[in-house]
């Protein structure tokens, strides 16, 4: 298979996929709206897809020391106490 072949299928493969992710953001974005529940602001289709989503990516390096960087991943990791039920 040639490299333009190879190129050709990929593009197919990623237009395919694009549309199937369009439809499916379709029917979760309209039930969302719709439903008994719903949203005060309606939802977009990007939001139910994630080859379109934007996300804003922090950069830790320049503003988190290694200690700040540790100290939340402890607290993230550290172990929960768990309420006693009152019988």
């Amino acid at each position: 298979m040639t490299p333009r072949q190879v190129q050709y299928l990929d593009k197919k493969w990623r237009n395919r996929h694009e549309r199937e992710e369009f439809y499916s953001a379709q029917i979760s974005a309209t039930t969302a709206n719709f439903s008994m529940c719903h949203p005060k602001e309606p939802l977009k289709l990007s939001d139910f897809m994630p080859t379109k989503r934007v996300t804003k990516r922090r950069d830790t390096a320049d503003t988190d020391s290694g200690e700040d960087i540790a100290q939340r991943i402890d607290t993230m990791l550290r172990p929960r106490s768990i309420p006693k039920r009152k019988e």
